[in-house]
């Protein structure tokens, strides 16, 4: 799956004549849910066999997002990931 830089979601926002009518980084708004996935997580990798397991009776979705959990939290508060709200006017 690809993971679109905000970045590059700017300069499409601009090449398609929208305008950006308001910006803001809520990162540290969801770091407090970001933080309890991340016990959540960290709580299945601490268990291996019982993750194993778990591969046979949930989707890959389930799993994914387990990872997702456990290495969010680490990169929003170094500052490499974000959560943004981006309103935009056409």
């Amino acid at each position: 799956e690809y993971i679109e830089s905000y970045t590059s979601f700017i300069n499409k926002v601009n090449n398609y004549k929208f305008t950006i009518v308001s910006e803001e980084d809520i990162s540290q708004f969801t770091l407090p849910t970001m933080e309890r996935f991340e016990k959540i997580s960290t709580f299945f990798f601490n268990f291996p066999k019982l993750t194993k397991l778990l591969t046979l009776f949930f989707p890959n979705e389930f799993l994914y997002n387990l990872i997702s959990g456990y290495l969010l939290p680490p990169l929003v508060r170094l500052g490499i990931g974000s959560y943004m709200i981006t309103i935009l006017k056409k």
